[in-house]
């Protein structure tokens, strides 16, 4: 999707919250995916800090959309969908909340 939709203006970053000194299997790991975007890794893990400096509840993977304001429009989770995630949705609906926000909405 981030290639689909780059030249649009999407922009993807994945964060690892893995131990930094992991970083040589976290990258083995995103080589073997094709992650071509933007990849870092929280300097402070799994920690409470990291879940409150990237706004979420500690449960991973989650996935979050800003529109380009830099506002969370969307937030998403793989199954069982979480009804209490603010701003959440089934992680189905990804690629068409991309749409719509690229569309400007």
């Amino acid at each position: 999707m981030s290639r689909e939709y780059q030249a649009r203006g999407l922009a993807v970053i994945s964060v690892s919250l893995d131990d930094p000194a992991d970083q040589p299997k976290v990258l083995e790991f995103l080589q073997s995916q094709r992650a071509t975007f933007d990849n870092v890794i929280s300097r402070h893990a799994t920690s409470v800090r990291s879940a409150e400096e990237f706004q979420f509840d500690g449960n991973v993977p989650l996935y979050q959309l800003f529109d380009r304001t830099g506002k969370l429009a969307y937030q998403f989770r793989p199954p069982p969908f979480d009804a209490d995630l603010e701003n959440g949705e089934p992680v189905e609906r990804i690629e068409a909340r991309v749409r719509q926000l690229l569309l400007g909405g």
